[in-house]
């Protein structure tokens, strides 16, 4: 019998997860690469205009975490996964069991993924670091493998 998983999602220390960061560079390069061309290729205002919007980011970003508090807590036991959704107003307890799992897909690069149940519910996934991830995937192939 497979021994029982956890983690938890957003670890304390993440500053920013990466799906976030790759969408915020995206954005400060196009506000850097258009204030530059307005500015016929002067160097300081678009260099300004890039810092000021990262800082307002940044600060915007942790108001919201601090408001909000959402966190996940993933249970995976060897018959279900149990997944508790917090945030500052509400919770949600959500129980899926493996025997109802009809397809499963992980992102290893943006450390996310899906459980699709045979009565087509779809249930995100979110991980803090790729151990994390791996585990879980060796421990559905487990019991997957045991169906």
């Amino acid at each position: 019998m497979a021994a029982r998983l956890t983690w938890k999602f957003p670890l304390p220390q993440d500053f920013m997860h990466r799906i976030e960061a790759l969408f915020v560079t995206v954005l400060a390069l196009l506000i850097f690469i258009g204030s530059l061309t307005y500015y016929s290729y002067q160097l300081l205002l678009p260099l300004i205009y890039t810092a000021l919007f990262l800082v307002l980011y940044v600060f915007a970003a942790h108001m919201v975490r601090i408001i909000r508090r959402a966190e996940e807590h993933y249970l995976a036991h060897p018959t279900h996964l149990e997944i508790r959704r917090k945030s500052r107003s509400k919770s949600s307890n959500v129980k899926v069991p493996w025997k109802k799992v009809a397809h499963h897909k992980f992102d290893r690069f943006f450390l996310g993924g899906y459980l699709l149940t045979k009565d087509k519910q779809k249930h995100p996934l979110f991980f803090s670091t790729r151990k994390e991830l791996d585990a879980f995937e060796r421990f559905i192939k487990k019991v997957v493998k045991r169906k």
